[in-house]
């Protein structure tokens, strides 16, 4: 079976992570620069996850008495109670059907005087339109922020993403583009902005982050992927009454989850975060060009993603549609020997139950697109299975 994800992490990683050498005490403040750097912003500040990360960029915002947000359709669900928990009202907005990012058409129509913010995701590491969102914003008097926790590596019109947002957030999970088991970090241009972030920074005596069982679930996928158990425990997983219940599970642990404030990002986790930035060009490069192997191949049997002209993404997931059958393309794709995510496992349709006709673009893509794997450590050979294998299972 060939894995969706493979995470890959440095023997020095774990001895710093478990240690959290005294050594690494200024690595926060380095990394902050070298990622304020990166990004062409004044500054970021770093929180110990992405979605704390997410508040604090909204509670920082001059409300005066506006109460809406605008988010994708097509997103992560588990920031909708996050939002409503500030006592904000979020409204969605369909997606483009090509790029799978929000519609600038849509969001138009949705500004209002009481429209706080738009959140724009970068999905899958494609970068939004943020010039043109950006833009709308500002002739509504709101603010636009950027949704980068995918898109770290990723670019538009020659700038990294964030460069064209009020503010931009980033998370540094063990899946993400930079991997220091867990953390997130926002970036803006306005030093007022910062410094009330700032304020809302974890104290660095607060409760750690649960780091040794991060690590210890990502060394057992790992493991589990090298061993004849995997195919196994892929299958049952896709199987209609066990993903049920596992899904149930999964998805209300995750969104009942509520980041603690209290939570401190270990020194040791922004070491590992500054060499995942530093050498993060090179892993986005490979991972760009399997991802272009791979469309090739099979341009004929998946209508993929799209990127905006002059968007690179650093393809964080490669997910298209399947251009015959698409629901029954996953299971002949796992009957072939390619462990394919579909539905909740990529990502949620956020709106409301009995919704679905409001938001046409995102309960298709939702219903009907399949993630397959894509990794910048894909040797030549496993790269040439996986696209014989697709090829078969994804018959014209």
């Amino acid at each position: 079976m060939i894995s969706r994800r493979r995470t890959e992490t440095t023997l020095e990683d774990w001895i710093k992570l478990l240690r959290n050498d005294p050594e690494d005490s200024v690595a926060v403040k380095e990394f902050e620069a070298a990622l304020a750097r990166y990004t062409g912003m004044n500054a970021a500040v770093t929180f110990p996850s992405g979605r704390s990360a997410m508040i604090a960029a909204l509670q920082c915002l001059p409300h005066d008495r506006k109460t809406e947000v605008i988010l994708p359709a097509y997103t992560l669900k588990s920031l909708v109670p996050l939002i409503e928990s500030m006592g904000l009202a979020v409204r969605f907005a369909d997606v483009e059907p090509d790029t799978y990012n929000l519609s600038v058409r849509t969001v138009e129509k949705l500004l209002s005087p009481r429209t706080l913010a738009v959140i724009g995701a970068d999905l899958f590491g494609n970068p939004c339109d943020a010039p043109e969102l950006s833009t709308l914003c500002a002739d509504a008097d709101a603010f636009f922020i950027e949704d980068a926790a995918h898109a770290a590596g990723s670019s538009y019109r020659d700038h990294p993403v964030g460069f064209f947002s009020d503010a931009a957030f980033f998370s540094f999970d063990t899946i993400k583009p930079i991997n220091a088991f867990g953390g997130g970090a926002v970036v803006s241009l306005s030093e007022e902005y910062l410094n009330c972030m700032r304020g809302r920074q974890p104290s660095r005596r607060g409760r750690r982050l649960p780091i040794a069982r991060r690590m210890w679930d990502a060394l057992t996928e790992r493991h589990i992927q090298n061993t004849p158990l995997y195919p196994l425990a892929v299958r049952l997983l896709a199987s209609a009454p066990v993903r049920e219940i596992v899904l149930e599970k999964y998805l209300k642990l995750r969104d009942s989850t509520v980041p603690d404030p209290e939570r401190q990002w270990l020194p040791a986790q922004a070491s590992m975060a500054l060499r995942g930035l530093r050498g993060l060009s090179e892993r986005v490069e490979a991972r760009r060009n399997v991802a272009q192997t791979l469309i090739e191949a099979l341009d004929d049997r998946i209508e993929f993603q799209q990127e905006l002209p002059q968007a690179a993404s650093n393809r964080y997931f490669l997910v298209g549609i399947p251009k015959n059958h698409p629901l029954q393309a996953r299971k002949r794709l796992l009957d072939v020997g390619i462990d394919t995510g579909y539905g909740e496992e990529i990502t949620d349709f956020c709106p409301p139950p009995k919704s679905e006709r409001g938001y046409p673009n995102a309960m298709q893509i939702y219903k009907n697109a399949i993630q397959l794997p894509c990794y910048e450590t894909l040797d030549d050979e496993t790269l040439d299975r996986l696209i014989d294998r697709a090829r078969k299972g994804l018959k014209p």
